[in-house]
């Protein structure tokens, strides 16, 4: 079986680039060839879609993109826009070869286009609704798209490559630093300056606490307002920032650090849909504190894997650092049931429910 697979890229670190990147080796595992397309300038695929950024306007240029790609979907049985952008893409070729589409919703793009122009609103509401089956990646990313009238939701949880970020044994407890990492673009919805707020909170009762940014940095003006807060706190020797580091280093810092934090903040347009560091880090033995009300409810079990805590409770998330920084029995069972936890959600057995939809079993 082949399925015509629409994504931005599979080389970079983005989430989006990374969730299909495996996706796409999962799918080849389960016998299904992937017919992978992507944006201009990308290597390894047929690269011909339009770049993301400039496609936030190209809903009517969707058909004639989507005029070029019917010679590859001819051999395809199913046609998945992995990313949300190119659904109308998804929409249109599915009209000219009759072939059914899929479309994976992620978090924030999956509802940006309702709150926007009306011809927009439109136009994405139609592209989903018309979809064979929209995969949610939690169950709150479906709330949210419900909420817009789309009914033809299926919550699809992401998947993890175990292989790449579970290498046992796992690192104990005393053998790691009081180290709490953030994962993530460094950009406000990602709530980093939250985080920032409670590890300062925290140092007071834990000195030899540290705290690790690692993300893309693009988000300038908001970079320097949290260098300001760190300069203000006097954090400056206890906070770092890295950026464009490979799997192996990231692997590396989350197993000599104790907590993985990102306490991401929903809004009218942005949220987060998942979190797939989370599972990274549980993989890796590290107890996670996410969000309430967003798609971090689906991937930490709250109290087991880590905690969830209510969105921008500066008090709650530092008295959750504390009390994971310092409670080692508690660390030592959160550490073990994320790493099982983290495990159940290999890609192996997660892309089960992809072969389901598009028929093969």
């Amino acid at each position: 079986m082949n399925v015509l697979v629409l994504t931005t890229d599979l080389g970079t670190l983005s989430g989006w680039s990374r969730y299909s990147a495996d996706v796409v080796q999962a799918l080849s595992k389960h016998g299904v060839v992937a017919v992978v397309v992507s944006e201009q300038g990308q290597p390894g695929t047929h690269a011909v879609l339009p770049r993301y950024r400039g496609h936030r306007t190209g809903y009517l240029s969707a058909p004639f993109h989507a005029l070029k790609l019917r010679n590859l979907a001819r051999n395809c049985t199913a046609i998945h826009a992995l990313v949300e952008p190119y659904a109308p893409i998804a929409y249109w070729l599915s009209v000219f070869t009759g072939i059914p589409y899929f479309v994976t919703a992620h978090g924030s793009h999956a509802v940006q286009p309702f709150v926007d122009r009306w011809f927009k609103r439109i136009l994405h509401a139609h592209a989903l609704a018309s979809a064979r089956a929209v995969l949610c990646v939690s169950s709150y990313t479906r709330r949210r798209l419900e909420a817009h009238g789309i009914t033809n939701c299926v919550v699809t949880p992401n998947g993890i490559n175990v292989e790449k970020f579970y290498h046992p044994p796992v690192p104990t407890n005393a053998a790691r630093e009081n180290r709490i990492v953030t994962v993530g673009a460094l950009k406000r919805r990602k709530g980093q300056h939250v985080s920032l707020a409670a590890f300062a909170q925290c140092t007071r009762r834990i000195p030899d606490a540290r705290y690790t940014f690692v993300g893309d940095q693009g988000d300038a003006a908001y970079v320097d307002q949290l260098k300001r807060s760190i300069a203000d706190a006097g954090l400056m020797d206890r906070v770092e920032f890295r950026e464009n580091i490979s799997d192996e280093e990231l692997v590396a810092l989350y197993r000599c650090s104790k907590i993985c934090v990102l306490t991401s903040l929903s809004t009218k347009r942005h949220f987060e849909g998942f979190g797939l560091v989370y599972l990274e880090a549980n993989l890796c033995g590290v107890p996670a504190i996410g969000s309430l009300d967003s798609g971090a409810e689906d991937a930490i079990v709250d109290e087991k894997t880590g905690f969830l805590v209510p969105q921008e409770d500066v008090d709650a998330i530092a008295a959750k650092m504390e009390q994971l920084l310092v409670d080692d029995v508690l660390w030592n069972r959160m550490s073990e049931s994320g790493v099982v936890w983290g495990r159940n959600h290999g890609w192996t057995t997660m892309i089960a429910e992809y072969a389901r939809l598009y028929g093969l079993t």
